[in-house]
């Protein structure tokens, strides 16, 4: 809720004149009911009914593998308006699913290596054209888990 991005859409939510609540995705409990109709959402522990909701827009941030999850039983189960999917929230917070849609879709992407493991890393430096390269985690943002490989050792280490 404190972020800067939520405060202003809560801002131009309320200029608009909408109710605006802003909810962790981390304080909520979703029950899945195999009966019609039996879903529920929970915020700690207070039922919230969605009948007054008209939509919900996820900034999920640290808590994207759940929030995902809480999206897709919003939006597919609940019949709820959110603007992402659970597909695109999980895509846009794996690095390499990032990459792997935008070339899917003609956007033009650094050349870019994924591995579970890295046995030759001359090899690796080559797919790369060479130093320097760019290091990443899969998960991680505003680039706390990013590294530039200027040299050999720097890439041994780093990457072991």
């Amino acid at each position: 809720p404190d972020t800067y991005a939520t405060k202003r859409i809560v801002e131009e939510g309320k200029k608009k004149g909408h109710e605006m609540l802003v909810i962790s995705p981390l304080d909520l409990y979703i029950l899945i009911s195999n009966k019609r109709g039996h879903d529920r959402v929970y915020n700690k522990g207070s039922r919230l009914y969605l009948s007054d909701v008209d939509a919900v827009i996820p900034r999920i941030g640290g808590a994207s593998e759940f929030g995902a999850i809480v999206v897709e039983h919003l939006a597919n189960n609940m019949g709820v308006f959110c603007t992402s999917s659970a597909l695109g929230i999980m895509t846009c917070t794996n690095k390499i699913l990032t990459t792997i849609k935008l070339s899917q879709n003609r956007v033009p992407v650094p050349q870019t290596i994924y591995a579970n493991q890295l046995l030759d890393y001359e090899w690796l430096v080559n797919q790369v054209n060479g130093f320097p390269f760019v290091a990443k985690t899969l998960l991680g943002s505003q680039g706390k888990t990013v590294s530039i490989m200027e040299t050999p050792l720097a890439t041994k280490t780093a990457l072991s």
